[in-house]
């Protein structure tokens, strides 16, 4: 039987019998399945680093199944073989699974010498295919429940080496078809099958334009850089799905106080728009408008979304940071923290407005760095922001609250961003960008118990 598998490269040995035992039952349903090879795994935990899936390898641990090859005796005094299904990072409450399939006593686990005469298995190569219609199978509601892209689930086709993605539903639904003896039930010890919603942030830009744009690729990076710590980058399907309305008419907000009615209108309908695209989360990449935020916060509330602040986000940091002598870089209507400004409560936080002598400095580096072309040496731009935090600051610490500066920020080298000037340089959107990932990181599936590695 020639069987085809997706990963790149390498050339198939011949499949083992349990293998081809498994893919020809999956075609013979019809069912969608994907064959690929990897390294011997030894566990849930170790199967799921080794997949190979949409060209990456390792997946969630949620999408492995663990399998569970038992023996129990019935009332008919017959001892008969269950296998038990669930999610990898779920923890089998047996006394559940007992009363599921009417045992009678105890539930015992298979001895390895056992499973490999009754079926030719071995620790790490059960899975509900391959011997579909002799046993009893009890799969976790668990399973049916949706996770992040792509909805699939993994686990061995019959051998160490070997490997199948697959349809949860449609798996069982076929199954059912081959043997009475499918179950489905609550059989692990966590009975809440609703995973967290992952959030899809809305970005409202405009007033650049480059602003939004720098909000999206820090925002990824923030969540790439959290993953890959942990080992958990699994390709594309990392990041989170982001909407973005760029609105040309949040120009106006540069004016906010003379056009404050247009600028209330304008930011209104984007976050309007954003929701009604399917944004939960909403985002505004900019340091002037979010003095609407509190009319925002219960217009996405009453649609069941949240509005985080670039103001609080930047108030929280400093907090948790007991960060003091700051000053605030930004426009003039920003900086003075008076009554059109964001940032108007961080007067209470020791943060001054900057010099007013850097006005006229802060404007000419904004106009520079919307003209800024592609592989520039940012020269004069440098000396430029270097000149306007000398005579604008006189503290430790500068919070950057214009956007035009964070994206010059961002074209430094890392170890030139932090320090201009012999000052701590705070940016608001990045602070702002790793305020979202969090939200996104902490809504990531966790894993419910780790302390049993019960897995065939």
């Amino acid at each position: 039987m020639k069987i085809k598998i997706i990963n790149p490269g390498i050339e198939p040995p011949t499949p083992p019998e349990r293998v081809v035992k498994t893919v020809q039952l999956l075609q013979k349903l019809g069912v969608w399945h994907i064959v690929s090879l990897n390294s011997p795994a030894t566990s849930c935990r170790d199967a799921a680093q080794r997949r190979y899936r949409l060209g990456n390898v390792g997946i969630p641990l949620h999408d492995e199944l663990k399998s569970l090859h038992m023996i129990g005796k019935f009332p008919d005094n017959q001892t008969r073989h269950i296998l038990f299904h669930a999610r990898a990072h779920c923890q089998f409450n047996l006394d559940a699974a007992r009363q599921v399939v009417g045992a009678i006593s105890d539930l015992e686990r298979l001895p390895p010498e056992d499973l490999g005469h009754c079926c030719g298995a071995r620790y790490g190569t059960v899975n509900p295919c391959s011997e579909a219609e002799r046993w009893i199978q009890v799969f976790d509601k668990g399973i049916l429940a949706h996770y992040q892209t792509p909805h699939t689930m993994m686990t061995n086709a019959g051998d160490l080496n070997w490997a199948i993605e697959f349809h949860p539903r449609e798996m069982i639904i076929a199954l059912q078809k081959v043997s009475p003896q499918i179950k489905i039930a609550d059989i692990v010890n966590q009975t809440n099958h609703t995973p967290k919603q992952l959030p899809v942030f809305g970005i409202l830009t405009g007033n650049g334009p480059d602003s939004g744009q720098l909000l999206w690729r820090l925002l990824n990076s923030k969540i790439y850089q959290a993953l890959e710590e942990n080992k958990l980058v699994y390709g594309d399907l990392s990041y989170p799905r982001v909407i973005i309305n760029s609105v040309p008419e949040m120009g106006l907000s540069m004016e906010l106080q003379d056009r404050y009615r247009d600028v209330q209108e304008i930011v209104a309908d984007g976050v309007e728009k954003l929701l009604h695209a399917g944004a939960t989360h909403i985002a505004i990449a900019c340091n002037t408008t979010p003095y609407f935020q509190q009319i925002l916060k219960e217009k996405c509330l009453a649609k069941n979304c949240k509005f985080i602040s670039i103001v609080d986000s930047v108030m929280e940091y400093i907090i948790n940071n007991k960060i003091n002598d700051i000053t605030l870089m930004a426009i003039p209507r920003v900086a003075e923290m008076g009554d059109f400004s964001a940032y108007a409560l961080l007067k209470n936080y020791d943060v001054i407005p900057m010099n007013p002598r850097a006005e006229q400095q802060l404007q000419e580096l904004g106009f520079m760095i919307k003209n800024i072309r592609v592989g520039g040496t940012l020269e004069r731009e440098r000396n430029k922001l270097t000149h306007a935090i000398k005579i604008g600051a006189k503290t430790k610490n500068v919070l950057v609250a214009l956007t035009e500066i964070s994206v010059l920020l961002d074209r430094f080298r890392p170890n030139e961003r932090k320090n201009f000037a012999d000052k701590n340089i705070i940016d608001s959107l990045e602070i702002y960008a790793q305020h979202l990932a969090d939200h996104y990181l902490n809504a990531l599936i966790q894993e419910d118990d780790n302390s049993h590695e019960t897995w065939e």
